[in-house]
């Protein structure tokens, strides 16, 4: 109980940042455009603030109920501990991949972009399936870029046009 306490208060403050991240960024828009971005930002804030008060409270009252549980015999539970934090984490890492997307997409493309943050994503969740299915990694931003680009006739970045300017 206490592992998942602390993982979604580091989830609440994850998420604080990442709403101050997006407000930072919203004041390179328009200021019309800016309204949208601001008023998410700081409702995210704000929920993402009452998690993680409610979470310290809880946390304080699970600390209070069990100081005298403690066992000399307990079997180790550390790889149980390691492995829920991992998973609980997934969420944090892959919205700061995100956040590298959007600042490295201007930069380096699309395409590399793209396929850098599914893979990177799928990688996190499972490495093994990861590299079984890069193919998905490939495909993904093909599609998209043949979308966007062909059906829809809208310019993206991409890093292959610069080259070959």
């Amino acid at each position: 109980m206490k592992e998942k306490i602390l993982i979604d208060i580091l989830m609440g403050i994850g998420l604080c940042v990442f709403s101050i991240s997006v407000f930072i960024f919203s004041f390179s828009l328009e200021e019309k455009a800016r309204v949208f971005p601001v008023v998410i930002t700081f409702a995210l804030a704000l929920f993402s603030g009452l998690i993680i008060f409610k979470n310290i409270y809880l946390f304080a009252l699970n600390s209070k109920k069990k100081s005298t549980d403690t066992t000399a015999g307990a079997p180790d539970k550390t790889k149980g501990i390691v492995k829920s934090v991992q998973k609980n984490l997934y969420p944090l890492l892959i919205s700061g991949l995100c956040m590298t997307f959007v600042l490295l997409f201007p930069k380096i493309g699309f395409e590399i972009s793209a396929f850098s943050l599914l893979f990177i994503t799928m990688a996190i969740i499972n490495i093994k399936e990861a590299i079984r299915k890069i193919y998905i990694a490939i495909v993904v931003p093909a599609v998209l870029i043949a979308i966007f680009y062909y059906g829809l006739k809208l310019r993206i970045p991409l890093l292959l046009e610069n080259i070959f300017r």
